[in-house]
C-alpha cells in the first residue's frame, strides 16, 4: 500500500505492514521513499525461571528492529528496551528524522496484562488488519513541535540513567514491570508534586497522545 504524507510543525505518526510504502513529502517539495520489508523483536537478557512470573531483583532486556528501504537504499533500525540505549536519538535518512516506536513481534513474548495495547478482535467486530510497525517522522530541518519543549524537572548531570528507571525512581519510564515481560499501555504526563503540575496545551497534548497511542 502507498501511504501519502505530507511534513507537518509536528511529528507525523504512521502505521504500516511490511511491504507498505511511505511516501513522504518535505516541506522544500523533495519527497522521502520509506518502504517496511521487515520486523522482529527478541529478548536480549533475563533472569526470570519463567517468562512472565516476577522475580524480586529481576533483570529482562530486549530489543526489535525494522527493516527498512529508504529511497532505495536498505536500512536497519534497532531499538533496545531496558539498557542505556533506550534513550536515543531519531534516526536521519534523507531529510527525514525517523523514530521507531513499535513493533508487532514483541508480543511474541510480551504479555498485556495491563490492558490491550493493540486493537483487539474484541473491540470492534470488524476491526482493522493489526499493522506490523508504527514510526513517526518529521523534517530533518524541522522541530519535534511548533512549541519550545522544555525538561518537566531538573535533569541529573549527564543526562537520564537506566539504573533509576523501572523501579519508580522515574515513573513515566515504567518499561516491562518488574522484569517480568508484562507491557504498559497508556501515556503518562508527568509532574514533580500535586504544586507543580505540567502545563501542556491541549493542541499539542491531542497530537502527542496521537503518535503514542496503542499499536493496532
Amino acid at each position: 500500500m502507498i501511504i501519502e504524507r505530507i511534513a507537518r510543525p509536528t511529528l507525523t505518526a504512521v502505521e504500516m505492514l511490511h511491504g507498505d510504502n511511505l511516501n513522504f513529502r518535505l516541506p522544500d517539495g523533495r519527497a522521502t521513499a520509506i518502504e517496511l520489508t521487515d520486523t522482529g523483536a527478541e529478548i536480549m537478557q533475563t533472569t526470570l525461571k519463567q517468562p512472565g512470573v516476577p522475580e524480586p531483583g529481576a533483570k529482562t532486556t530486549y530489543r526489535f528492529w525494522g527493516d527498512f528501504r529508504i529511497n532505495g537504499r536498505d536500512v536497519r533500525l534497532e531499538r533496545e528496551v531496558g539498557t542505556q540505549q533506550s534513550f536515543y536519538e531519531p534516526w536521519v535518512a534523507e531529510g527525514v528524522q525517523i523514530w521507531l516506536d513499535a513493533v508487532d513481534a514483541v508480543f511474541d513474548f510480551m504479555q498485556e496484562t495491563h490492558g490491550p495495547c493493540r486493537l483487539h478482535a474484541l473491540c470492534n467486530p470488524r476491526p482493522p488488519a493489526r499493522k506490523h510497525a508504527r514510526l513517526a517522522v518529521q523534517d530533518a530541518a524541522g522541530r519535534v513541535c511548533p512549541e519550545r519543549v522544555h525538561p518537566w524537572c531538573p535533569l541529573p548531570a549527564g543526562g537520564l540513567d537506566i539504573r533509576h528507571c523501572y523501579r519508580g525512581a522515574v515513573k513515566g519510564l515504567v518499561g516491562p514491570e518488574r522484569s517480568s515481560l508484562r507491557l504498559h499501555v497508556g501515556s503518562c504526563v508527568l509532574q514533580q508534586s500535586e504544586k507543580e503540575p505540567v502545563q501542556v496545551r491541549p493542541p499539542y497534548l491531542a497530537r502527542f497522545v496521537a503518535v503514542l497511542g496503542p499499536v493496532r
